[in-house]
């Protein structure tokens, strides 16, 4: 999205980008195989869950009731296909980027956000939270702290 908004200048540019268990979108600057995309092609609706558990992501009483699986899968496979079609091989961003992810976190690791570099006019600032993929949902204060301090430099 934010190579979008540069890209058309529908908006001006933000001020500052925080990217949070994100690996690189496709583009000619990244390695092949840096996307977010787990698999090539569709995945069935069991490897979708055996994807997410392996991520430590949703709770298990989700996992295991049928009716809240039909609700929630069709919007993480929609997540995915998404995933798969972004492209950046705009000029690099020209704005202040952070890059968070989980310590424990297995599909984004810290070689991942190195990735990003070709991709970034500036030095991205690269910070490690404790948890995995998901580690929002422990580290809240920790996570809104960086979002505060970061922003707090712009006032």
């Amino acid at each position: 999205m934010a190579c979008r908004v540069c890209r058309t200048g529908e908006l001006p540019a933000p001020v500052h980008l925080f990217l949070s268990s994100a690996r690189p979108p496709k583009s000619s600057a990244t390695p092949s195989g840096a996307t977010q995309q787990p698999a090539s092609g569709p995945l069935s609706d069991d490897e979708l869950i055996d994807l997410l558990k392996g991520w430590g992501g949703a709770a298990s009483q989700v996992l295991q009731e049928p009716s809240l699986l039909k609700a929630f899968l069709p919007a993480l496979r929609a997540d995915f296909d998404i995933l798969t079609q972004v492209r950046c091989d705009e000029p690099p961003l020209g704005f202040p980027v952070t890059l968070i992810r989980g310590a424990d976190d297995a599909n984004v690791r810290s070689e991942h956000l190195t990735r990003w570099r070709p991709l970034l006019a500036l030095p991205a600032r690269e910070q490690t939270l404790p948890g995995g993929h998901f580690y929002p949902q422990t580290q809240q204060s920790a996570l809104l702290a960086i979002v505060n301090d970061t922003l707090g430099a712009y006032l």
